[in-house]
């Protein structure tokens, strides 16, 4: 059985893909087909009050029959009169009009509704229709579709206002909202992505709203959820959930190597570090940020020092605009950021280090200018106050604790 509802239609731009086929009636005799093959020309056509005969040269008036007059079809009834209007003929419905031709590969419209009839001459009926290609439904009495879902081979469509059957479309009825694909079948239990944002449509089709949908949350909209805190879980970038990090320090220092020796040094329960060995901007955006914003989902006012760059030096800018970005969406948060700290540069070449002091004096220039008041400049405290180092590059305890210290100071 094939149901028709009528919704409003709300489009959204997507790219044209291959529609469904249409599905075939069932097989029936070609009377237009066998009309042509019965053509006449040597008798002519006779109207009265009843209707249009057609009689033969030798005075009889065709009966019961199919033929082709003058290139157009006609069908002669029982008493001897072309059809018009809708007729029956072995359980197929044709259309003539008020002069008896045929219709064969045409539309109809009768009484503000469409129809279709084949280029056998008969009507469509509980099937699809492709017309210039396009697709159009019909019903059981033939009417076309329109402005309205269709139910078809256990599978859902939309027809628009004109009945052609869309595809990559929004439909909205009673306030639900409905997605039909690129071959025009509604999805249901499944995403979509539309305009950058994804939409999960449920059983039935209807878009999901403010609601959990596995390890992701709708908003009211219907848009996944990213970047926030749901419920007691943070959305990460992509809306899936992650439980929120506990915290009852006040201090979050995230790095590279160095915060891990600062780590191995200091012991401070009101300080969480997060660092580790040879990373960089990289590591920062995929697993150290959101390491951090999982603490903030649970304490939004932490103290966050950041400690990245002697691994890749050429990145200043990158680590700028990240920075940029968390003081943008954690704004209850204080936020500050270490200099790259001096290195020996003799000892550092013995062990197979390329960094140079004159290349970190430059990322810090850049971070300075970035972020004034929040940067730290523990270079110059160092220089100034001596420090120690185990490759030239890491520092002893003594110097990891001293540098601790210059933090502290700072940020309190």
């Amino acid at each position: 059985m094939r149901k028709l509802m009528r919704p409003a239609l709300f489009m959204i731009a997507a790219a044209a893909l291959v529609l469904l086929p249409a599905r075939q009636s069932q097989a029936a005799v070609n009377m237009i087909a066998q009309a042509k093959e019965n053509k006449v020309s040597t008798g002519k056509f006779v109207k009265n009050s009843k209707g249009i005969r057609y009689r033969y040269k030798n005075g009889k008036y065709a009966k019961n029959k199919w033929h082709s007059i003058g290139g157009k079809i006609y069908y002669f009834n029982s008493k001897g009169y072309a059809e018009t209007g809708w007729f029956e003929y072995k359980k197929n419905t044709y259309y003539a009009n008020s002069s008896g031709v045929v219709s064969a590969g045409k539309w109809v419209t009768k009484n503000k509704k469409k129809y279709y009839m084949k280029s056998n001459g008969i009507r469509a009926e509980k099937e699809w229709v492709k017309k210039d290609g396009k697709y159009y439904y019909f019903d059981g009495k033939g009417v076309m579709a329109s402005k309205c879902q269709v139910t078809s081979g256990g599978k859902h469509y939309y027809v628009g206002p004109d009945g052609a059957r869309k595809s990559n479309c929004w439909v909205v009825q009673k306030g639900k909202r409905y997605y039909f694909g690129k071959n025009g079948v509604r999805y249901e239990n499944k995403w979509v992505r539309a305009n950058g944002k994804y939409y999960y449509l449920g059983k039935n089709g209807v878009m999901a709203v403010s609601k959990w949908v596995g390890n992701y949350y709708v908003g009211s909209d219907g848009a996944r959820k990213t970047n926030c805190v749901v419920d007691g879980y943070r959305l990460d970038s992509t809306g899936k959930r992650t439980k929120i990090t506990k915290f009852s320090g006040k201090y979050l220092i995230v790095g590279d190597s160095r915060v891990v020796g600062m780590d191995s040094a200091v012991s401070d329960s009101k300080t969480k570090f997060i660092g580790k060995v040879f990373m960089g901007y990289s590591w920062l955006k995929s697993t150290a940020g959101p390491q951090v914003e999982s603490y903030l989902a649970g304490n939004p006012k932490l103290t966050v020092v950041f400690a990245f760059g002697v691994n890749d030096l050429g990145n200043v800018n990158s680590y700028i605009s990240y920075y940029k970005s968390l003081q943008k969406k954690y704004p209850k948060a204080k936020f500050y950021y270490l200099s790259v700290n001096p290195v020996n540069e003799g000892t550092a070449a013995a062990y197979g280090y390329q960094v140079k002091n004159s290349q970190i004096k430059t990322f810090n220039k850049k971070l300075k200018s970035a972020f004034g008041g929040k940067y730290l400049n523990s270079y110059s405290y160092l220089t100034k106050n001596g420090f120690s180092t185990a490759d030239g590059v890491h520092y002893t305890a003594a110097t990891y604790q001293k540098l601790y210290k210059f933090i502290k100071s700072k940020i309190q």
